[in-house]
């Protein structure tokens, strides 16, 4: 994130910075979603807009990269599409910086300040030696909708490239999960299930927004109760882009029994095969913490 907004301040001022810097943050991005497919959300403390930026475009690197290691045609793309994702918001820094940590409902001057920022963003990625003009064009377009509701041109469909497409999923689910200076994040369960009723909506394209489901409406390490009464842990999910339901049906660990007493050996399940057993609902933080205390 440090390396990020050193770069977005060589922008900033007029220069043109190596893509080393950048090419290197990426390429470490892939790496970690090869690893660990399910990468922990990062949060900044501070209400710095560079700050802000830099982490939500981290974020966004990684679900966009992990969005396109499930497509056929742009597995091959993922870096340049985490790339692109690190460029995405850089104008929000030119055109409203002051927005992003506002406390206060936006005025219209301030909504047109945010449209602003998609197309100041690629400008400022114009300047970049080495950055595929493609790229550019995404980073433009990632609020677009297919039914034209979208911004800065209002295009429709097919006229929106895939690469912005998969941006545009990416970035709406990264900015349901993040804390705003004017609401709580939602949880990853609410935050996919907003981001599909868009698609669902026909704003999103919806078999590449559908690729989101495999992060799980349940992520890696929740706990969470079943309807059998146990407490287990969310160890895998399911593939769920051709069978959305699976995306509740995540592979468990049991971590208490129906009766309250802790598993010392491990059992597992797979929800998906056991039509007697659901998750009934996810632990809160509070009680999740009571479960991990060592005993």
């Amino acid at each position: 994130v440090s390396s990020l907004r050193e770069f977005y301040a060589q922008l900033l001022a007029g220069n043109r910075p190596s893509m080393t810097a950048v090419t290197e943050l990426a390429g470490r991005i892939l790496q970690d979603v090869d690893e660990e497919p399910y990468p922990e959300h990062l949060e900044t403390t501070t209400h710095d807009p560079a700050e802000l930026v830099a982490v939500h475009a981290v974020n966004v690197a990684h679900v966009v990269s992990f969005l396109a290691a499930m497509d056929p045609i742009w597995r091959s793309h993922r870096l340049s599409l985490s790339i692109a994702a690190l460029f995405m918001d850089v104008g929000m820094l030119e055109t409203a910086r002051h927005v992003l940590s506002s406390t206060q409902p936006l005025s219209m001057e301030d909504r047109s300040a945010v449209e602003r920022h998609a197309v100041a963003s690629s400008l400022i990625a114009e300047r970049v030696q080495g950055l595929d003009s493609s790229l550019v064009r995404a980073i433009g377009s990632h609020h677009e909708r297919l039914d034209g509701t979208g911004y800065p041109s209002g295009r429709r469909g097919e006229e929106i490239p895939v690469p912005a497409r998969l941006l545009a999923a990416a970035d709406m689910y990264v900015a349901l999960r993040s804390k705003r200076s004017h609401r709580a994040p939602f949880s990853p369960k609410d935050a996919l299930t907003m981001t599909l009723a868009e698609a669902e909506a026909g704003k999103l394209d919806l078999d590449r927004t559908r690729g989101l489901l495999n992060l799980s409406l349940y992520p890696v390490g929740t706990l969470v109760e079943l309807s059998t009464a146990e407490i287990a842990e969310v160890v895998a999910p399911q593939n769920a882009s051709q069978q959305p339901s699976l995306a509740a049906q995540p592979f468990v660990r049991i971590l208490v029994d129906r009766k309250g007493h802790p598993v010392m050996t491990r059992v597992f399940r797979n929800l998906a095969i056991r039509p007697d057993t659901r998750v009934a609902r996810t632990l809160s933080t509070e009680e999740s913490a009571l479960i991990r205390r060592p005993r």
